[in-house]
């Protein structure tokens, strides 16, 4: 969900960001596509990392990056230390998606995990199709996404931060209990 949020508020801050930036045409396509490239080539070695260190902590990692780097991208003072930025933020969301696939097959019970699974590719299809709305009806939605990013409130730092927030507490939940065990008694 935070790749077609990005995207789409990428799109909307297109035109103004590269004005003020003073993009050029081949920066522009950079800068919409650095992440995407970087996604598309890393998320399956992204998975294997997962697999070998945890999910977990490669949500957890993930997420902290994709944050700072989001805050990050928001002020950027040209349109190299945006490509470069964005190129970061898609490593970092490389690592979202096997993870956040891992820890559902963990977490759910096989009934509820298609649900889940399904619920969650919804509402990714709904964020992305809500680009291609005619104007006036889901445009002036997303023209507050547009205002905030050219503001230099990247949406998805805010996204990014109670996504992150939302698996810190689960895994602070769900991180077992040590005790010690009592000490023998001699005799």
């Amino acid at each position: 969900m935070l790749v077609a949020i990005d995207a789409t508020a990428l799109l909307l801050a297109l035109p103004q960001l590269s004005a003020d930036l003073g993009a050029t045409g081949v920066e522009q396509l950079w800068i919409s596509d650095s992440y995407g490239f970087m996604v598309a080539g890393l998320v399956i070695v992204m998975g294997t990392v997962g697999d070998r260190i945890g999910h977990r902590r490669l949500l957890l990692v993930g997420g902290a990056a994709f944050l700072v780097l989001s805050v990050v991208a928001a002020f950027v003072a040209g349109p190299s230390m945006l490509i470069v930025a964005r190129a970061l933020l898609g490593v970092a969301g490389a690592t979202l998606a096997p993870s956040t696939l891992a820890l559902l097959g963990v977490v759910a019970a096989a009934v509820y995990r298609s649900r889940m699974e399904g619920t969650s590719d919804s509402l990714a299809g709904a964020v992305a199709a809500s680009r291609h709305l005619p104007a006036g009806q889901g445009a002036q939605l997303l023209q507050a996404a547009r205002e905030a990013f050219t503001a230099g409130l990247h949406v998805t730092g805010v996204v990014a931060a109670v996504v992150f927030a939302g698996p810190a507490v689960l895994v602070l939940a769900m991180r077992p209990a040590t005790r010690t065990a009592p000490a023998a008694l001699p005799g």
